[in-house]
């Protein structure tokens, strides 16, 4: 794997750069990516001081803009050209239009070169190079960049992707036409295969080796990349522990591989019943049922407990399988504001002023995936015990990996044995698919395992499934599980540290999941595009499953990410960001060309 770790470090022979340029933007943006490369940058905001500092700064190239107000950059080269301290410092004039007359007018001011806005860097390198003296020069490697970029297939500056690849989401296909169920599909795969022949769907990778924090993936088109592995969940980095591994070997040549039935009938095992023991003592909770995955598990309560009549309060932002079993349920679904308290205590009034005898269930993440944060746990029981309500608390991304003892966030919050009923997955820190469902109450328990569709009619977890889950826990409660959660939250502040130092805007709090915010989906893919030949896994999630223009990746932590890791993701993160913003610009540029009423001429 090439190291692209050093890409910032500054070359033997650094060039200053002045920079004369009047929108912070684009000032802000080139200052960065130029440093980035090794060259010392000052900076100017207009003519007379680009002048001034073209004395002051004895700089080696002056990158000029030529719109800068009331001093143009031509007005402002002149007279740099006219001083003899200045008059040998190359200029590069740069412009909004590749126009034959500003490319004459900036030859005819003394510029040594013409370039346009937005910058594509790498065209930008070779004339700066250009027009240093023998003696000054300073080769980058970032010069390979564009070179592998056409090695990997990535789109390059000039040619602008179809606005339909930019835009649209999974939802417009939602609402299918037509008599021919199957054929009414095809307008989806359309869309979806021209992002793909466009290298901007990055979903349905798999992985070649294990999920370690380096390995090799293949896309859903077959190309093959190795890169930092930021895009599985596995928190404490169990999937491939050699104590894990060593139960499922012994386990499989124990019971086999399969259980061979439901839970209501014989699928049960003796590692199965040991693991809902299991999970009840580490909870403070009597009772557990396991399901077969942790989807099944969030729709399966809820649509075992809830009837028609009843009603469901729930974030907005909770996870699908939440949503979908309350959806199934009942029409009666009231999503509050995101942790807004009051907005529960509201829906709840309302609800009761209506009627006393409908089951209200409360529901909502302990960690929510997609931002990173968490509610007041204790206030929302509170609020559910004044209202006669219910609390559903989904654990999923923080048990295990987070709180005192791995308890998450219930436990830090001092919740544990006190919440209605948590449910959780396993597929997140305890090395295995499933899920569960815990609470204080037998009958629940067994009404759950008898009407839960996604438990009564699929099979039992398989043997080796439950052993190994088991074991996670027994790790996870060990002086072993809390090193690793110490070394996973020293790097998770890593992380976060180096995403800060790189300008880089991330959301939420500290947790094994760390949203990096881009925003415009269009942007989001494109930024997405340039992530294999940067040899970074990572997963885009874009509308619907967030809101719409708050597309982000989100990067997971494990605790085998190293220090180095955590700082050549942010580096190379920046560089994809600034990679995409010029190929954005590009495309925005197009789009309103193409919005603007032609005029006719007579």
């Amino acid at each position: 794997m090439n190291d692209l770790s050093n890409r910032g470090e500054p070359a033997p022979q650094a060039i200053k750069i002045l920079l004369v340029e009047d929108s912070f933007e684009n000032r802000d943006m080139l200052t960065r990516r130029l440093q980035r490369r090794g060259f010392t940058v000052c900076s100017a905001p207009d003519g007379s001081t680009g002048v001034a500092m073209a004395v002051s700064e004895k700089p080696d190239v002056i990158l000029m803009d030529v719109a800068l107000g009331e001093m143009d950059g031509w007005q402002a080269t002149r007279l740099i050209k006219s001083d003899v301290r200045t008059s040998n410092v190359p200029i590069i004039a740069l412009t909004a239009h590749a126009l034959a007359s500003d490319r004459a007018k900036s030859v005819a001011v003394g510029c040594a070169d013409f370039d346009t806005k937005p910058v594509d860097l790498t065209r930008l390198l070779d004339k700066i190079q250009g027009c240093l003296p023998r003696g000054k020069s300073q080769l980058h490697q970032d010069d390979n960049v564009a070179r592998q970029e056409q090695i990997e297939g990535v789109q390059s500056d000039v040619d602008i992707d179809p606005a339909r690849a930019l835009t649209g989401s999974v939802r417009d296909f939602q609402e299918l036409q037509g008599t021919d169920l199957m054929a009414r599909v095809a307008p989806f795969y359309e869309w979806q295969d021209l992002r793909r022949q466009r290298r901007l769907w990055p979903y349905s990778k798999s992985t070649q080796k294990a999920p370690l924090s380096v390995c090799t993936a293949h896309d859903d088109s077959g190309s093959e990349f190795t890169g930092l592995n930021f895009g599985t969940q596995d928190y404490l980095g169990l999937s491939s522990d050699p104590a894990i591994k060593e139960v499922a070997k012994a386990v499989i040549d124990e019971y086999g591989v399969h259980s061979a039935g439901s839970s209501a009938l014989a699928g049960n095992t003796k590692y199965s019943l040991r693991l809902e023991e299991t999970i009840s003592e580490f909870l403070h909770l009597d009772h557990t049922v396991l399901y077969p995955t942790g989807w099944a598990a969030g729709y399966g309560v809820i649509k075992a407990l809830v009837r028609k009549t009843d009603h469901v309060v729930m974030d907005g932002l909770s996870h699908s399988c939440l949503q979908e079993g309350a959806y199934s349920a009942t029409p009666n679904v009231h999503l509050h504001g995101h942790l807004n308290l009051d907005s529960v205590r509201r829906h709840l009034r309302r609800i009761r002023d209506k009627g006393a005898t409908n089951g209200i269930l409360v529901i909502t993440e302990s960690l929510f995936s997609m931002d990173s944060d968490t509610p007041d746990l204790r206030a929302l029981q509170t609020l559910c015990n004044e209202y006669g309500a219910t609390l559903l608390v989904d654990v999923a991304h923080d048990l295990g990996a987070m709180g005192p003892g791995g308890r998450g966030l219930i436990g830090e919050q001092e919740m544990l044995g006190k919440v209605d009923i948590v449910m959780g997955s396993f597929s997140k820190t305890f090395a295995s698919n499933g899920g569960f469902v815990s609470c204080n109450s037998m009958a629940v328990k067994q009404y759950l395992k008898y009407n839960g569709s996604t438990a009564t009619f699929s099979n039992a977890l398989s043997p080796v499934q439950a052993a190994t889950v088991t074991k996670a826990f027994e790790i996870v409660q060990s002086e072993k599980g809390r090193r690793l959660r110490s070394v996973l939250t020293q790097r998770i502040n890593d992380l976060r540290d180096a995403l800060t130092a790189a300008d880089l805007k991330f959301m939420g709090n500290p947790s094994p999941i760390i949203p990096v915010l881009v925003g415009d989906e269009a942007l989001a893919r494109l930024v997405s595009r340039r992530l294999p030949a940067l040899e970074v896994i990572a997963t885009l999630v874009e509308y619907p499953a967030v809101a719409k223009g708050n597309a982000r990746l989100r990067l997971q932590m494990m605790p085998t990410h190293s220090l180095e890791n955590v700082q050549a993701l942010a580096s190379r993160l920046r560089e994809a960001m600034d990679l995409a913003q010029v190929e954005y610009a590009h495309y925005r540029a197009a789009v309103t060309d193409a919005a603007r009423p032609s005029v006719a001429v007579a």
